[in-house]
């Protein structure tokens, strides 16, 4: 018969308690695309930044976690944009970052560059978008509403349905941030972004 013998040190112990307070502290998230045929429903963390790709025509929605290339734009462009775009503090600039933006929400997108009409639709929204960014950055509480755009920032737990004219929308359960819908010809992208840390 063998036995062992485990000792712990009291950064083991702190460690472990640090981890298990980490996991209760967090908040599960859930997003379920209604364009899908059959369901199609991805959960995260609330510290994550979900990016999910709506294609009604064919009836498919694509997924990212915190900018993870889920389509085939190149990859360096999606995580500079990506990373740009989660850290947050660019909303004071006097100009939308458009290419940053329109890579970041392209992750998940099935083009080998940013999505066909998407970098337009920034471009032409970029005042909402600015104020968008700004009121998560500042953690104040926002709405805007146009024909190819939806952005909402929240503070607390909220479920909803986020979506622009027309579309079928994503259903969420987040604990706070910004929810972002922008139409670009046959496809939406869904963006989803905890408050930055501070």
């Amino acid at each position: 018969m063998k036995f062992w013998i485990v000792i712990l040190t009291a950064s083991c112990l702190v460690q472990a308690f640090n981890l298990e307070a980490e996991a209760q502290s967090r908040y599960p998230t859930r997003f379920t695309c209604k364009a899908a045929k059959n369901l199609s429903v991805v959960g995260a963390w609330d510290g994550d930044g979900v990016l999910v790709v709506e294609r009604v025509r064919d009836q498919e929605c694509r997924f990212s976690i915190n900018g993870a290339p889920a389509g085939t734009p190149p990859l360096e462009r999606v995580m500079q944009g990506w990373d740009f775009v989660s850290k947050g503090g660019w909303s004071s600039n006097a100009s939308l970052p458009v290419e940053p933006l329109a890579y970041a929400l392209s992750a998940a997108a099935p083009y080998e560059t940013v999505a066909p009409g998407l970098q337009a639709v920034l471009s032409k929204n970029a005042s909402a978008l600015l104020n968008c960014f700004g009121a998560r950055d500042s953690g104040k509480s926002y709405e805007v509403a146009s024909d190819d755009l939806t952005c909402t920032v929240v503070n607390d737990n909220k479920r909803g349905l986020l979506r622009v004219e027309g579309s079928p929308g994503v259903e969420y359960s987040v604990k706070s941030g910004i929810q972002l819908a922008v139409r670009a010809t046959n496809t939406v992208h869904y963006l989803f972004l905890p408050m930055p840390s501070r």
